[in-house]
């Protein structure tokens, strides 16, 4: 029978090879890693060697820069996969449109993370924001999203908000938990589409907002491709962008129904 310290020692070896292949898959170095987590590059290779008595609040931290949880990185959850095709990407990329047209397809439900939001405030979106204000929006698209994914269990397509990915641990659960698509598309054709749409609010006050997007883009796009797949809408265009998705979500929900848990 292994004494408690020796089950101990053994933990943190374990700890420190889900670290390091967490942070292999997110093409991380020690030292990037080390300063998104705020720990040092010297213990960050103490806890990879499995020497490192890591606290509590250091491995919350550490798992956010890594976009999962304490408790993933313990190997502690069963991390249950839904039927749920998760699609990401800026405003434009086709996720509202797209999603509800292969959701009809399929005879699944739709659901956008923005009517989540008005739903839970009982309010259109436009008065959230200018009521409630941006953080108390992320707040309740957070919590909304989350409640949704840990309570359904039928297939269903989720549309999210562009910024999803900005919320470390939540982008995590999202990977973990469900089949992620990134929709994008040209900064042209994002553009185009908003404007289409008659949503004034990404030029309203300012000028420089066109070349914000594709900056915008720019940065957000090592988060976008963290995602299971990708889909550009510009290059395939409407009809076989359509096909794609169709063909993705029904791989997505035969997986996650035939496989319902999977221990890390």
């Amino acid at each position: 029978m292994s004494t408690p310290v020796r089950r101990h020692n053994e933990e943190l070896v374990r700890l420190g090879v889900r670290v390091r292949a967490a942070r292999t898959a997110r093409e991380y170095s020690r030292e990037e890693l080390a300063g998104a987590s705020g720990l040092s590059v010297r213990f960050l290779a103490e806890v990879e060697a499995g020497r490192g008595n890591i606290s509590v609040l250091r491995l919350l931290e550490l798992a956010a820069a890594l976009g999962t949880t304490g408790p993933n990185l313990l190997g502690a959850a069963d991390v249950v996969k839904r039927p749920f095709l998760v699609l990401c990407g800026l405003r434009g990329a086709g996720k509202s449109s797209l999603g509800a047209a292969v959701a009809a397809d399929l005879h699944v439900p739709f659901t956008e993370q923005d009517r989540l939001v008005e739903e839970r405030a009982g309010m259109e979106l436009r008065e959230v924001f200018s009521l409630q204000g941006e953080e108390w929006y992320r707040i309740q698209a957070r919590a909304a999203l989350l409640e949704l994914i840990q309570r359904e269990e039928k297939p269903r397509i989720i549309a999210t908000a562009g910024g999803v990915v900005l919320d470390a641990e939540l982008w995590g659960q999202l990977r973990e938990r469900t089949h992620t698509v990134w929709l994008t598309a040209r900064p042209d054709d994002h553009w185009r589409r908003v404007v289409a749409q008659g949503d004034q609010r990404p030029m309203r006050g300012r000028p420089e907002a066109r070349i914000e997007l594709e900056r915008l883009l720019q940065r957000r796009t090592p988060l976008y491709s963290q995602a299971a797949e990708k889909l550009d809408t510009s290059k395939l265009g409407e009809t076989r962008s359509r096909a794609a998705l169709r063909t993705m979500a029904q791989r997505a929900f035969a997986t996650a129904l035939s496989v319902p848990a999977v221990r890390e």
